[in-house]
């Protein structure tokens, strides 16, 4: 977090007013801390696959601070933003991320801006501390978060998007890692190919087969061209 902050100072849009890519590279950051920071899938959408549970008590807890990590303007806090009051609990919980309605920056539980409703200092949070109480680091305040009543069909909506979500995320990892495994075997083969035409390799990179001393750059750029044994 200390590293996301320090790079939060030294890309957010209001420091670079000449960039046009600072939005976008701020933006960038916030996703990757959200990405990094939180569970792969959260756990509020494993335990809905149980069924419909006993709902906790909201003794001692109250409905915290939220903020935009780069407008710094309180989420949820106006009726315009026609958000229901669950939509804390699906924040929360890593469920969803919201758009900020003034600078439409995009954010998570984790990138987020949290504030102690007694003091407005910020405190750190993850998705897990949401079912627990924590204590306040500036006043000493000890509080919980409120979790307000969310219908099985609104709750199994949004479990289906954040699955959804999860496996696009997973799908395009995966094909970049395909592309960069694909560009590192072509640069691969390609450094093979040049070592053997200048004769610094005796052995074809494609096929394997041997080329001893004497044989010209011609034969061996041949042998190239009609080798199609790719799987070596």
């Amino acid at each position: 977090r200390g590293a996301y902050r320090r790079l939060c100072r030294l890309v957010h849009p209001d420091k670079l007013r000449g960039f046009d890519g600072a939005t976008r590279a701020f933006q960038a950051l916030v996703t990757a801390l959200d990405r990094v920071t939180g569970s792969d899938l959260p756990v509020e959408s494993e335990e809905a696959d149980k069924g419909p549970g006993i709902e906790r008590t909201n003794e001692g807890c109250l409905r915290t601070i939220v903020k935009c990590p780069r407008c710094e303007e309180p989420w949820g806090a106006s009726a315009q933003e026609g958000l229901p009051p669950y939509a804390y609990n699906l924040l929360m919980t890593g469920l969803r991320e919201y758009t900020c309605s003034t600078c439409l920056c995009e954010f998570g539980c984790v990138s987020a801006t949290h504030s102690c409703r007694k003091c407005e200092a910020p405190f750190d949070y993850s998705p897990a501390d949401f079912h627990r109480k924590i204590k306040c680091g500036e006043c000493g305040d000890e509080f919980g978060f409120r979790s307000y009543h969310v219908s099985a069909r609104n709750m199994a909506n949004a479990v289906a998007e954040a699955r959804a979500a999860h496996e696009r995320r997973a799908k395009s990892r995966l094909a970049k890692r395909r592309r960069a495994d694909a560009a590192q075997r072509r640069g691969a083969l390609f450094d093979g190919e040049r070592c053997f035409l200048n004769g610094l390799s005796d052995d074809c990179p494609r096929c394997g087969a041997f080329f001893g001393v004497g044989t010209s750059m011609d034969d061996r750029r041949t042998h190239l061209k009609a080798c199609t044994d790719a799987a070596a």
